[in-house]
């Protein structure tokens, strides 16, 4: 069923494609915010410069916290989350028209590839575990950079992680996908791949 064009089409595209857009939307939004306050505030300096009036320095302990905002730890990662959707994005759909996409435009469906695959095409082309690896450690950060922020926003109690601390997890998380990406290649152990299959996968 799972791989059935149609449910595979709303299942895996879909919900990737309205993830992306959702991302994109709040994006938007929260530009369109930032420069209608902008934009609100030149008006009243304007306002204020042709009524022959001082605009009033802003508080000491404003300009701290707008200081403090711009390098917090919430915002580097907002940002980090940001460009690695990016990132992620192109990587899903060069691994998606690496295995899917090639078994439908040739089989018309992916019905007949499974895991096999990946050790297959990874002796073919190492940079298909490149690919994998990266997808993999790109993958997990952001989902739990993201699962992290939506906790935060929704008032759980999370400790603050500086910038230090999400690296060790980067790090981490990197060094398990690398094992795990060598595990489902072959290169840890060989990963028997059947004839029938290996002939199949030569036509994509």
């Amino acid at each position: 069923v799972y791989q059935s064009p149609a449910v595979e089409a709303g299942v895996v595209v879909g919900s990737v494609a309205v993830h992306v857009a959702a991302g994109v939307a709040r994006q938007a939004l929260r530009r369109a915010r930032v420069q209608r306050a902008a934009a609100a505030k030149k008006t009243a300096k304007a306002a204020a410069a042709a009524s022959g009036e001082k605009e009033p320095a802003p508080p000491s302990a404003v300009v701290e916290k707008a200081a403090a905002s711009a390098t917090s730890p919430e915002l580097q990662l907002l940002y980090g989350q940001r460009y690695g959707g990016y990132v992620l994005t192109f990587l899903y759909c060069a691994h998606f028209m690496g295995t899917r996409g090639k078994a439908l435009i040739a089989f018309s469906n992916s019905d007949p590839v499974d895991l096999t695959v990946i050790p297959f095409s990874a002796a073919h082309n190492p940079a298909v575990a490149v690919i994998l690896w990266l997808l993999s450690t790109a993958g997990v950060n952001h989902a739990l950079h993201g699962a992290y922020m939506s906790l935060r926003q929704l008032g759980v109690p999370l400790p603050v992680i500086k910038a230090s601390g999400w690296r060790r997890v980067q790090i981490a998380v990197a060094g398990g996908a690398a094992l795990t990406v060598a595990g489902v290649t072959g290169w840890l152990r060989p990963v028997a791949v059947p004839a029938a299959k290996a002939a199949l996968y030569a036509q994509m």
